[in-house]
């Protein structure tokens, strides 16, 4: 955390101090704002991969420690050549911006060090074995998990035969509404229209954007590795993945295969590359927080978790409402992406089992300590 923050604050304030511009070329490929000394992407990369190779370097095998360092430096090098490559910093702004990411690790490593010795830990002899080589146990990924999933191939076959069921029901769906077309469908539209204010225009794009790819992809990315921190398992953490990649896929087959127009109303978001039904955005809020509603329930105990439902209802039913106040739904799309999302976690249900083998944190803690001493 601190070398993080220190990350944060290093980066612009360097930049207001040197007030370097940005480099002026022919055909530039990009344009990015604020000076140029030093490369926030190559600082901030530097600082952020290192400090994670750090922290994380306990829990790889010693044979792969190389692999794994030579992967982040890949992945910090490209950074900062990409940034000269498009046009928007020099070669000296993404040296200096590796450098001082340098320097910073290296402080924050050392005080983190000092701060071991001082409160009784053994600081580790070398950086080799990572801040603190004794980690290594809590940051085994899944150690006591029984088999994620058995029969693996047939288990594939029957997310095939579902994900084909499903597509199915979804293209009878919507071919029958957009050819029948009720005319209660878009006058529902041009009702919610009525009640257009800037005010409201500005709240329905925050709830719209909370079911875009960005908003999903960052909340699976943020979920996704904490369940598996907590409960050491990854079957939870499949379930969400088949999740959203079933949902994904669904969407956009059965979008191309109906290609049914948006409502005849103005439409907020302008022109869209897919068609109307099934809304993707209530279909992708619908599967990613009720997955996450049905892992949590099973592992969670106190009266918090409820909250985990309760987002599942609300979340939907304010993209929903979003969705057609812009424009950009019939009310019988939103049926689409309830119908698909339904559909697909039924299947999921079935096939996974999410919660089969379910523990709670304090136990997958213990059941990892017990493999540990064995």
């Amino acid at each position: 955390m601190v070398t993080g923050i220190g990350a944060m604050i290093l980066d612009p304030s360097l930049k207001v101090l040197v007030g370097r511009v940005r480099p002026v070329v022919e055909s530039p490929v990009a344009h990015a704002p604020g000076n140029s000394f030093p490369s926030g992407h190559a600082l901030g990369s530097m600082i952020v991969y290192g400090m994670l190779a750090l922290v994380l370097l306990p829990g790889v095998r010693r044979k792969w420690r190389p692999l794994f360092l030579g992967l982040i430096g890949l992945i910090v090098a490209l950074i900062g050549f990409s940034r000269i490559a498009l046009g928007v910093h020099f070669l000296s702004d993404v040296l200096a911006g590796w450098l001082l990411g340098i320097a910073w690790i290296s402080t924050t490593a050392y005080a983190f060090r000092v701060w071991r010795r001082e409160t009784g830990h053994e600081p580790s002899r070398t950086t080799r074995d990572g801040l603190e080589p004794e980690a290594a146990p809590d940051l085994e990924l899944a150690p006591a998990e029984r088999a994620v999933l058995p029969h693996p191939w047939v288990k594939g076959a029957e997310l095939l035969v579902g994900w084909v069921l499903t597509f199915g029901l979804l293209y009878v769906v919507g071919s029958t509404f957009t050819r029948w077309n009720p005319a209660w469908d878009d006058g529902f539209c041009r009702w919610l229209q009525t009640f257009r204010t800037p005010d409201l225009d500005h709240v329905s794009w925050l709830w719209s954007k909370a079911g875009d790819t960005h908003a999903i992809l960052a909340v699976s990315l943020v979920v996704c590795p904490l369940a598996l921190a907590l409960w050491r398992q990854w079957r939870p953490v499949l379930f969400l993945v088949l999740a959203m990649v079933g949902e994904l896929t669904l969407f956009l087959t059965s979008a191309a295969a109906v290609g049914r127009p948006r409502p005849g109303v103005e439409q907020l978001d302008g022109q869209m590359p897919t068609s109307s039904f099934p809304s993707g955005h209530i279909a992708a809020t619908i599967c990613l927080w009720t997955a996450i509603a049905i892992v949590v329930m099973a592992r969670v105990r106190g009266p918090w978790r409820w909250v985990f439902p309760a987002l599942a209802v609300l979340m939907p039913l304010g993209v929903a409402v979003s969705r057609m106040y812009r424009g950009m739904h019939h009310p019988t799309d939103v049926f689409g992406a309830c119908l698909l999302a339904a559909a697909w976690l039924s299947v999921l249900w079935w096939v996974v089992r999410p919660n089969a083998h379910a523990v709670t944190a304090a136990e997958a803690a213990v059941e990892n300590r017990q493999l540990v001493v064995a």
